[in-house]
């Protein structure tokens, strides 16, 4: 009986294994690859949509989705070094989310972004601060507390600075969701994002998965559909309540920081946006700071020069703003004492 039970496994492992050379030879497994623009790849994560591509280097003229030319690139792909899963003992570790304000758009050099301008800053202080940034240009709220969730989470942080735009209640991605989802539905390759990595490795489990089991067209096109329009819509009350659930009883600190819109900060016009956001803070027991004043009082300092290169975008001038401000917020609540370990 052991002999037949163990012929009958060598069989089935023969069988599998020449199932596997033939779907090989004659190529009738579709292939795998990332669907990739610029800097960003289709994400694994529905609610991401899209993520920055690991440790890519670029120092081409072309900046179409690769937004800054430079190889500040850490290994997860964030603007930013590469910093270790354990923080050191005694450092005060400090994680940003946000958009392209947070990863830096037309700011040169990452060190004058505010996330690095920050960690500066509360060092001049006496704090022995790790301030690591996890911006992904077009980012809303809910991307950015799905990405607390998925990549941020597991480096243990003191503190999540959740940096919070006027246009975080949509979706402003210069259409990059839209391009990758239509060349992944244009392409005779199947996702990476969809494909097991434990598996993706063997042609008979995706001739298997994508060439007879996998959903029908029509039912892809729905999911896709959702997906973007989930996206789009403003999604900030769930994106908060997310953050409250994500962060009971971790012991980490939230602090909401509200940018301004730059178009006339004298004459403003969009006090009504702050009021809800710092109402969903409080909402919650998160710390808010309302960067309004601060950059009001940095333009009477600046004479009236240009914090911004636009609406939404502070200048290298409005990033060093912001990591002052966001700075005395923060030794408010944790004082020049650095982390227990």
């Amino acid at each position: 009986m052991a002999k037949r039970i163990s012929l009958v496994f060598l069989g089935i492992i023969l069988g599998l294994a020449g199932a596997e050379l033939i779907l090989r030879v004659f190529k009738l497994a579709p292939e795998v690859a990332w669907i990739s623009r610029g800097r960003y790849r289709l994400s694994a994560n529905a609610i991401l949509g899209y993520e920055p591509v690991p440790g890519l280097k670029y120092d081409g003229k072309e900046l179409t989705f690769y937004d800054y030319r430079s190889r500040e690139t850490n290994r997860e792909g964030y603007r930013d070094y590469n910093h270790d899963i354990r923080k050191k003992p005694g450092t005060f570790r400090i994680a940003v989310l946000g958009d392209s304000i947070a990863m830096g758009l037309w700011i040169k050099d990452m060190h004058d972004a505010f996330p690095l301008k920050l960690e500066a800053e509360l060092k001049k202080k006496g704090v022995s601060a790790e301030v690591l940034n996890f911006g992904v240009v077009g980012y809303n709220t809910i991307q950015e507390v799905e990405t607390l969730r998925e990549k941020v989470l597991k480096y243990s942080p003191d503190l999540v600075v959740l940096e919070y735009c006027l246009n975080d209640t949509e979706r402003n991605d210069g259409y990059l969701l839209g391009i990758l989802l239509d060349q992944e539905k244009r392409s005779e390759k199947i996702n990476a994002a969809r494909v097991s990595r434990l598996l993706g490795w063997s042609a008979l489990y995706r001739f298997l998965k994508f060439r007879l089991i996998q959903p029908a067209r029509g039912q892809r096109e729905l999911k896709i559909k959702k997906q973007r329009v989930f996206l789009s819509i403003d999604t900030v009350d769930l994106a908060f309540k997310k953050l409250s659930e994500l962060l009971k009883d971790s012991g980490i600190e939230l602090l909401v920081v509200i940018f301004p819109d730059f178009t006339d900060l004298n004459n403003y016009r969009r006090h009504k946006e702050h009021s809800r956001i710092i109402s969903l803070a409080r909402r919650y027991n998160f710390k808010v700071l309302d960067l309004l004043e601060a950059y009001r009082a940095c333009n009477k300092q600046n004479h009236g020069r240009p914090l911004s290169f636009d609406q939404y975008h502070p200048n290298q001038t409005g990033h060093a703003c912001a990591a002052r401000a966001i700075a005395e917020k923060i030794l408010s609540f944790v004082g020049s004492k650095p982390a227990a370990g």
